[in-house]
């Protein structure tokens, strides 16, 4: 059908030339009709192009620059939502400009490609965006030349917004994404260092792990009153991913201002940083060689080198994403030791590889919580409500963790966030968890 189709379609071409010919002298000739635009300063421009001001495209990108994008507005028709248009300035080349983002969009919005403003050099997508959200997204011109959107050659041509200048800090193991916020978005109120609040220090570190077999780096942050004579030892977190928790969560910052407004007793933060590769996820999928680095040496070196409490009610262990999922498994196995968990969209999807696990009904690790049954382990989980996955399977597990956790009495904090799975979600829970965790004597 569809072959027939085209050839019909095909056939019809050079007879649609004839009587466009012939009629071409019968058809006015009329100015191009306005583009459906919804943002105000589009519709300006356009406006001022159709009247013969020369210089409108100029104007309007200079102004785009001094303002910023995305540009968000308030919308009349529904007042729980905003309009949100971002622009790109295009060349000679630009065939086609997307916008990549996570689930949070994606799922919203079916079609995030860009469209052209005619005769300019000025390419925009609006969308009409839930008030309250706080989203990170990319941009990538001419994905369809990579292949999009199959495979992933495409996501190398992906860059932050050059004209927002809100973007993550991520390194060179990750793009540098943009980030945007609706009107309600809720406020990072401990991630910026605040006005005269004292500054802990960060110092690299290095032990050799006979678990392991390896080197391994951690930074260790202190606070800036730690170690004054008649004051009480500092309680202790460590922080799985630790490179990620200094550079996108700002964990320093946040410590200091904690500490700094005595929202939590003074603290020792122990970041452990990964291995590069697949090293990772092996390490943080539950692995008994990582636990018992952790438990036998890290935690032992630590008190050994700095004058921190041995009380595991004052020791917190915490990861997002498998980071998190490792640090609940940390805690089931040693109590004794961690007595705090910050999961942080814990991976609860995963479980070992064996016929027993094989159809278990419910997430692996919250059978490893019903087995034991309740312990001193206090546990604070945060997740996003557009976490990845079929059927948002993040957000699921995390649920039914809660519900275990509940049912066996622990004592547990539990946030749904308007977040996905990344570091603007984490940022934002970070100092919940802290603050439920962490004592404020």
């Amino acid at each position: 059908m569809l072959p027939n189709l085209a050839i019909a379609c095909f056939a019809l071409l050079p007879l649609l030339g004839v009587l466009q010919s012939a009629a071409a002298s019968e058809v006015p000739v009329v100015a191009p009709a306005q583009p459906t635009v919804e943002n105000g300063r589009l519709s300006a421009l356009w406006d001022a192009l159709t009247s013969g001001v020369t210089d409108a495209e100029a104007q309007f990108w200079s102004a785009v620059e001094v303002a910023g994008t995305p540009i968000v507005e308030s919308t009349e028709d529904h007042a729980g939502e905003a309009r949100v248009t971002f622009l790109w300035k295009g060349t000679a080349e630009t065939g086609s400009v997307r916008l990549v983002s996570g689930p949070q969009i994606i799922s919203k919005f079916k079609n995030l490609a860009f469209r052209r403003l005619d005769n300019t050099d000025v390419w925009f997508l609006t969308l009409h965006v839930p008030r309250g959200w706080r989203v990170g997204y990319l941009l990538v011109e001419n994905a369809e030349q990579h292949g999009y959107p199959k495979g992933g050659a495409w996501m190398a041509a992906a860059r932050s917004d050059p004209l927002n200048p809100s973007h993550s800090e991520q390194g060179a193991a990750a793009p540098i994404y943009s980030i945007f916020e609706t009107p309600g978005a809720p406020p990072e109120l401990w991630s910026r260092r605040h006005p005269g609040v004292a500054a802990g220090a960060v110092t690299t570190r290095r032990l050799t792990s006979a678990r392991l077999g390896t080197e391994r780096t951690v930074d260790v942050y202190v606070p800036a009153r730690f170690g004054v004579a008649g004051e009480r030892p500092a309680g202790t977190v460590y922080f799985l991913d630790g490179d990620d928790y200094i550079r996108d969560m700002r964990i320093a910052d946040v410590l200091d201002n904690l500490i700094g407004e005595h929202r939590i007793a003074p603290l020792v933060a122990v970041m452990v940083r990964d291995l590069p590769g697949a090293s990772r996820d092996r390490e943080l999928s539950c692995d008994p060689n990582f636990t018992e680095f952790l438990a036998a040496e890290l935690v032992p070196w630590v008190r050994s080198n700095y004058p921190v409490s041995a009380d595991p009610r004052r020791t917190i262990v915490g990861g997002f994403s498998l980071g998190g999922l490792e640090a609940a498994y940390a805690a089931s196995v040693h109590p004794e030791l961690f007595g705090a968990v910050l999961s942080q969209s814990g991976s609860f999807w995963w479980r070992p590889s064996s016929p027993v696990t094989a159809n278990l009904s419910e997430p692996w690790m919250a059978t490893q919580y019903l087995a034991a049954g309740p312990r001193q382990v206090r546990l604070f989980l945060s997740v996003g409500r557009y976490e990845p996955g079929p059927y948002h399977e993040g957000l699921i597990n995390n649920r039914t963790m809660r519900d275990v956790l509940r049912a066996r009495g622990y004592e547990l904090k539990y946030e749904e966030v308007e977040g996905q799975h990344d570091p603007i979600n984490w940022r934002l829970t970070l100092p919940d968890g802290l603050m439920f965790l962490s004592s404020r004597e």
